[in-house]
């Protein structure tokens, strides 16, 4: 990376300062979710795994469900089980919103397949 230099062109009374900077080439991020690029956690959960958030719920009686109702802004149910399987799928929606978009598929076709796909007028895009 270059250094920054400074110009001061003098011109009358004003001078002026040109201030010359290099940007810094864009860092590709290998981290998959919002929480682990920033550092902190954003969400309302305290994870992204969903196993560990399961656990967390496996071992709160109906009160603490109850609660966690309403702070992940739920209605709270009188079953316990409903509230862990409404809270795991709202914790299934939320973290799948935070993370990297999957890679491409790639498809190989063959010479043969793309012959048959262009005489029946259509094309893999």
């Amino acid at each position: 990376m270059k250094k920054s230099t400074k110009k001061v062109i003098k011109a009358g009374r004003a001078a002026q300062e040109i201030v010359e900077t290099t940007v810094p080439a864009p860092v590709q991020l290998q981290a998959k979710s919002v929480n682990a690029i920033m550092g902190f956690a954003l969400s309302r959960y305290k994870t992204e795994d969903a196993e560990e958030y399961q656990a967390q719920l496996r071992v709160m009686n109906k009160f603490d469900l109850q609660i966690e109702c309403i702070r992940v802004e739920l209605a709270p149910k009188d079953n316990r089980e409903t509230m862990i399987e409404r809270l795991m799928k709202q914790f299934r929606i939320h973290t799948a919103g935070n993370q990297a978009p999957p890679k491409p598929v790639v498809i190989k076709v063959n010479q043969n397949t793309k012959n048959i796909l262009s005489a029946l007028g259509t094309s893999l895009v």
